[in-house]
């Protein structure tokens, strides 16, 4: 029986950087949307509400056929507003802890699985992985990589922020800053490793493409 119930995605930016001109979790990698891989993981959660914004009529039609009970809320000021605050937006009501992701990424289906086991005990956790993206965020870890105690932009490390924790709702905030500088308030918190695709690029695209066509069971 799945104990999480709440999952946050953040799907209302514009992928800019991607370039295709619809939300990154409409991406297709190898004939699936992003957002389809990602609701298959979490299709025992019985409350997942998605953050829409750019083009949101069209995410809205392409995920009902998805699945019907996802609970959308809408951030029409997704142009001027962070991934924060649109995760904020979505957390009204919420009072029990909650997932927090965003919508260009693929998660290696054994390790979130095994993220979403450790989370069962609610404590307050932030997933990192070991593989560096282009523009990374790292993640400062100690205890034998059992905690994140700290992000940098400059500081390298062996650890990447792979933009996936567990929190409660009142540690969001309606902040135009990043998602790591509001959760850096709250370290130490628990580390759990998990292997991720982000697919921010064309370059993410392809090394997405080439790591699920060499790793099929990676999903």
């Amino acid at each position: 029986m799945q104990s999480i119930r709440n999952v946050i995605i953040a799907a209302a930016g514009m992928g800019n950087r991607l370039g295709y001109g619809i939300p990154k979790c409409l991406v297709e990698v190898l004939g699936k949307k992003i957002i389809e891989y990602q609701l298959d993981l979490l299709k025992d959660v019985p409350n997942v509400r998605i953050v829409v914004g750019y083009r949101e009529k069209q995410v809205l039609e392409d995920i009902k056929k998805i699945r019907k009970d996802i609970i959308f809320v809408r951030n029409p000021s997704f142009k001027d507003t962070t991934t924060l605050q649109s995760l904020y937006l979505a957390t009204k009501g919420l009072e029990d802890s909650c997932i927090i992701m965003d919508g260009d990424t693929i998660y290696e289906r054994e390790s979130f699985n095994q993220f979403m086991k450790a989370c069962e005990d609610n404590v307050p956790t932030i997933g990192v992985t070991s593989y560096i993206s282009d523009e990374p965020v790292y993640a400062q870890v100690c205890n034998d990589s059992q905690y994140v105690v700290g992000f940098s932009r400059d500081i390298e490390s062996g650890f990447e922020w792979a933009n996936l924790a567990l929190i409660q709702p009142s540690m969001l905030a309606n902040n135009n800053t990043h998602v790591y500088q509001q959760l850096s308030k709250y370290l130490p918190m628990r580390a759990i490793h998990v292997k991720r695709l982000e697919i921010d690029t064309e370059h993410d695209l392809q090394v997405a493409i080439k790591t699920l066509n060499e790793h099929p069971n990676y999903v």
